[in-house]
């Protein structure tokens, strides 16, 4: 089943793709923020990743992937899920 946002997510999910092997070499467990083309950092957790992304580009779509080698299942969070917006 396909969701509407994968359709708004597809630079970076390509992006991520073309990527994903250098990223599980040197960050295998961590977390990717990517914006359009740009993998804007690599972080711990995804709460880090998130905190980032606000900071780096504002409360728009982007995509904290989760870099391993089995896929994850896919979340669709609004911004304030985690209550970073005051």
């Amino acid at each position: 089943m396909t969701h509407e946002s994968d359709a708004l997510f597809a630079r970076e999910i390509e992006t991520f793709e073309a990527r994903k092997e250098e990223l599980l070499l040197r960050h295998e467990g961590r977390y990717a923020l990517l914006y359009g083309d740009d993998l804007l950092g690599v972080y711990g957790t995804r709460e880090e990743a998130y905190v980032a992304g606000l900071n780096k580009v504002g409360n728009v779509p982007m995509l904290i992937q989760s870099i391993r080698r089995e896929p994850e299942p896919v979340e669709y969070l609004p911004a304030l899920h985690y209550g970073s917006l005051r």
